[in-house]
């Protein structure tokens, strides 16, 4: 008779341990640790949060640059009156008063010289002759930078690059901030871009301009050998009352040409 091993019995389901139901998930979730319950909140409320700052935020695009009083602008030329020589005695850099004598011209018929005056006040910015040196009527023997009139307007302007140069716009308003060099008090007022150069200047230009060398070499210095000039206008009605802008003077100019929210700037529109 042949002997058939016996099966060995299935194991038993342990009828200790109930089955789970579904209200003990609930009971899984409440044992999580607190520290990570708030840290998913805390992510939660961040991601939130910056969803709505790029909707509704603005994040200004701006060019900062140095501008100046236009010593061109606001100048006078002292001209000859008459055929002779001249000898202008002032040198350029001097501080003159409306009826200084800055020297004469000497008619050629050998009758009294006639003194060359001053017409306006300020600070001689050049002698365009040479001692002796003929003129005729209307010949220019020096220029003057005048001092700024009370209640009227300025003339500012700016050489910057071109990629600086496009941000500026006929007609809009930029601030600008105004600093006494002598105590350091400052003060902001608005200007309006009156016109954008699309010709490159030239150093002589900037010198002209800006009346020193120390705005010559701001300018050189700021970021391109090629600048263009950019006109704005200083209407006499914003001209601040405790702090008048003087030619030659460094004046820093922001154009705030965008004003984007940051969800535009990360899609581009």
């Amino acid at each position: 008779m042949t002997h058939i091993p016996s099966q060995p019995e299935a194991p038993q389901a342990d009828q200790s341990r109930p089955a789970l139901a579904p209200e003990s998930l609930d009971l899984t979730i409440e044992t999580a640790p607190l520290p990570l319950r708030w840290a998913l909140v805390a992510v939660c409320a961040a991601v939130v949060a910056a969803v709505v700052w790029s909707c509704v935020a603005h994040v200004p695009q701006r060019v900062t640059t140095t501008g100046t009083v236009s010593s061109v602008e606001h100048s006078v030329d002292v001209t000859a009156g008459l055929d002779g020589q001249a000898w202008i005695t002032t040198e350029a850099g001097v501080r003159v008063e409306a009826g200084d004598v800055m020297g004469e011209v000497a008619p050629y018929d050998g009758v009294a010289a006639v003194p060359v005056v001053a017409t306006r006040s300020g600070t001689v910015a050049a002698v365009s002759v040479t001692s002796g040196q003929g003129v005729v009527p209307g010949d220019v023997l020096a220029r003057i930078v005048t001092d700024p009139e009370p209640g009227a307007g300025f003339t500012l302007v700016a050489f910057v690059p071109a990629a600086e140069a496009i941000r500026f716009t006929s007609s809009a308003h930029v601030s600008a901030h105004i600093t006494d060099l002598a105590t350091g008090r400052g003060t902001a007022t608005a200007l309006t871009v009156l016109s954008v150069s699309d010709v490159p200047s030239s150093g002589q230009d900037m010198l002209l301009e800006g009346g020193s060398q120390a705005m010559l070499a701001i300018w050189s210095g700021s970021g391109g050998d090629v600048l263009f000039r950019v006109t704005l206008g200083l209407p006499a009605t914003a001209v601040p009352t405790t702090l008048v802008p003087q030619p030659g003077e460094p004046v820093t100019i922001v154009d705030t040409y965008a004003d984007p929210r940051p969800v535009e700037l990360l899609f581009g529109s």
